[in-house]
């Protein structure tokens, strides 16, 4: 604050009789030290005015500031001079026995160090009638009563943390580390402190320089060795400082113990009630288990309250039984239908056995008409349509899963990033933002997924996860590309500090969240997967599908039966995931070393450089993917020679041509081609067996079917002519 009269009478006014009031107080006097004489002026006329204590306490606000000062200047030791000795005498006329002997340990410190020439030591002495010291005592024989005076001893509580971390902070700048002085002193010449060398001296002219030189090397060993024995002094008076503070400490560790013990004690205590209270409710009877019966018969015993009884159990029997006989006509009801699908479907001998009643069914029917083999609508028995829907469903509910764990942990992230002073533990929860963003996209995706199609999208909105996917994709390499800047900026300019412990925290949060949402999101199914695009299946059990063609055309929708693929929204959430569990175990791996080297701090940015890249490498797969759908490329999964071989080994199939194979998403793609097959053979046996055969090999979307005549091939067509590599 500004200098005033006004502002220092207000702040001596104010002046309590405590170790920080005096402390805080002598601090912003020194900072004022150009002002040091009206200073001492307006000290001395409130000296005079205030109370005896309070006169002691303005004495040890003199005490601070001129010991303190002279580190910075000479100004309020010189100016307190003149005042000082009727400042003494007026303390020590008012004051009693107690308040003298104060006075005399502040004496006796300013003896010790040397703080005032030897003759207003001599006339304080004989102030307080003790005897005159004449002459400065040497450094050796300085002793200093551990209980006696000093600078910075007054009455009150056990010293805070914010004053011991200020005497450690004042010592840095100690007469023990001024290399600069001792420099100096080491560079005095040979004449100034060997006698033996005075005969070199032979004129007036040389003896009054040698006689400059000592005196100013007098005045500099004098003042160094008065600021060595002022840091000794308060390296001593910081020791019983902490020795006091690490007492308090430990009688505070005492308590705590002892209430620690006594919680343990109480907690054993209830937790004997809670085991005995178990015990007891086992063994309690339960009486939501009694007739539900009005009260009346237990008041009398008369035959209607026993009929009553009676009839009560006899209507809850017949509930029980109606309600056992209407899941068995559901049950019975379920197996008839199904009995009904196989004998339309199969005419040979079908046996059936059911899982609860281990019953066995057997099914016998004589061969179909090829007319009602060929009635059935072609999507009778598509089931591409449960399958998206419980796919997306499923993928949903994976999806407002992770979002939830995200932003829990996300929030967590900041704070302890925050505490932490940590770029890798901030730059983590950035990346649980971005996260977030990106399954909130994957969640809206998957929305517009399932809107109808229309005349302009006939696919309808399928592709609208893979677009999420691929921002999702160029969110995590703008994020990624922040962090390496970050992280490279830190290295070139290494000024940053780090919270260990709570990093470590933090960061074992991090990997624990991620490791939670990666569980979540990871996405297994039954037999080989192929990256979510196709899969062979293990059931050759399953009933034949069929086709129906219009002329010799045929376009039918899969069934496989399988469980739902990798769902692209998930996958690309599941990246995200991936990448963020690397920067989690790089935050981690980091947090270790600085907890336990502080010193290795830069293994933070090192640490989010490195796993960046790790994350980078991540995107790779799924963008590969992302990229062959939107190119309509054949998925990785399907081999395009293998479908071409195994439609050739049709019966009656003598040539095919025009075959595409592509993506429509990352799990469902889709096939057309021309098939040219035999005039010997029925075309829709033809049809039915090559839709049937690509539909058990691979889970194809949809399959279009164009069947022509062998005699109708050019082989110098240049559509008809298959892929070259």
């Amino acid at each position: 604050s500004v200098f005033s009269e006004s502002a220092l009478e207000k702040k001596l006014s104010e002046l309590s009789n405590s170790q920080q009031s005096v402390q805080t107080l002598s601090l912003w006097l020194i900072h004022h030290r150009k002002h040091s004489k009206t200073i001492v002026r307006v000290w001395y006329n409130e000296l005079k005015k205030a109370q005896v204590p309070r006169k002691l306490t303005l004495l040890y606000l003199a005490n601070d500031v001129i010991q303190n000062s002279k580190r910075k200047g000479p100004e309020f030791t010189q100016d307190f001079a003149p005042v000082i000795v009727d400042a003494f005498k007026h303390v020590s006329s008012q004051g009693d026995e107690g308040c003298k002997k104060q006075l005399g340990r502040v004496l006796s410190i300013w003896q010790e160090r040397a703080v005032y020439e030897n003759e207003v030591l001599g006339k304080l002495s004989e102030v307080l009638l003790v005897e005159k010291k004449a002459k400065k005592r040497p450094y050796e024989e300085i002793k200093v009563n551990d209980e006696g005076f000093a600078s910075r001893s007054s009455p009150g509580e056990p010293p805070q943390t914010a004053d011991l971390i200020r005497a450690l902070q004042e010592l840095e700048n100690a007469a023990s580390s001024d290399a600069t002085l001792r420099q100096r002193i080491s560079a005095l010449p040979p004449e100034v402190q060997d006698t033996s060398l005075l005969h070199k001296v032979t004129d007036k002219e040389s003896g009054e320089r040698l006689s400059r030189l000592v005196e100013e090397a007098c005045m500099l060993l004098a003042d160094y060795s008065g600021r060595l024995a002022a840091e000794i002094d308060d390296r001593r008076q910081l020791t019983r400082t902490l020795a006091v503070f690490l007492q308090s400490q430990k009688d505070g560790l005492a308590q705590n113990e002892q209430k620690l013990e006594e919680y343990k004690r109480k907690l054993a205590r209830v937790s004997q009630v809670r085991k005995e209270l178990r015990s007891r409710l086992n063994s309690l009877p339960d009486l939501s288990r009694l007739p539900s019966v009005t009260s009346s018969h237990h008041c009398d015993g008369s035959k209607f309250n026993a009929y009553l009884f009676l009839y009560t159990y006899f209507c809850r029997y017949i509930l029980v039984v109606f309600i056992a006989l209407t899941k068995r006509f559901e049950e019975t009801y379920k197996l008839t239908v199904l009995m009904l699908k196989m004998f339309k479907k199969d005419p040979e001998k079908k046996l059936l056995v059911t899982d609860k009643g281990a019953r066995m069914y057997t099914i016998i029917s004589e061969s179909m008409s090829s007319g009602e083999k060929g009635g059935k609508h072609c999507h009778d028995n598509s089931r591409a349509l449960e399958d998206r829907e419980r796919e997306k469903k499923l993928a949903k509910k994976r999806l407002y899963i992770v979002s939830a764990v995200c932003l829990v942990f996300m929030v967590g992230e900041i704070l302890g990033g925050y505490f932490a002073g940590s770029l890798a533990v901030m730059t983590d929860a950035a990346h649980l933002l971005v996260d977030l963003t990106s399954f909130l996209i994957s969640l809206c995706s998957l929305w517009l997924s399932s809107r109808p199609a229309t005349r302009t999208l006939s696919y309808g909105w399928h592709r609208a996860e893979i677009l999420g996917a691929l921002l999702s994709v160029f969110t995590i390499w703008l994020v990624t590309g922040v962090l390496v800047y970050v992280a490279v900026e830190r290295i070139i300019d290494d000024d940053f500090t780090i919270e260990g412990t709570v990093m470590l925290i933090t960061a074992g949060c991090a990997v624990l969240a991620n490791i939670i949402m990666a569980l979540t999101l990871h996405q297994s199914g039954h037999g080989h997967s192929h990256g979510g695009l196709s899969s062979h299946s293990h059931d050759h059990g399953k009933e034949k599908g069929h086709g129906h063609a219009n002329g010799n055309h045929c376009d039918v929708e899969g069934q496989d039966g399988k469980k739902p693929q990798a769902n692209a929204s998930v996958r690309a959430a599941f990246v995200h995931v991936i990448g963020d569990l690397l920067q989690s175990i790089s935050v981690l791996v980091s947090a270790l070393i600085i907890f336990f080297k502080p010193e290795y701090k830069i293994a933070d940015p090192i640490c989010t450089f490195l796993f960046s890249l790790f994350v980078l490498g991540t995107t790779f797969t799924i963008m590969r993917d992302i990229l062959i759908v939107l190119m309509e490329g054949t998925p990785a999964a399907v081999k395009y020679n293998e479908v071409r071989e195994r439609l050739l080994k049709v019966k009656g199939v003598k040539a095919i041509h025009n075959l595409h194979i592509w993506a429509l998403t990352m799990n469902q793609a889709v096939l057309s081609a021309h098939v040219a097959i035999d005039d010997t053979v029925e075309p829709q046996v033809v049809l039915r067996e090559i839709t049937q055969t690509s539909f058990d090999t691979y889970s194809f979307h949809s399959i279009t079917i164009q069947l022509e005549q062998e005699a109708d091939q050019r082989p110098d067509c240049s559509l008809c002519q298959g892929p070259k590599k």
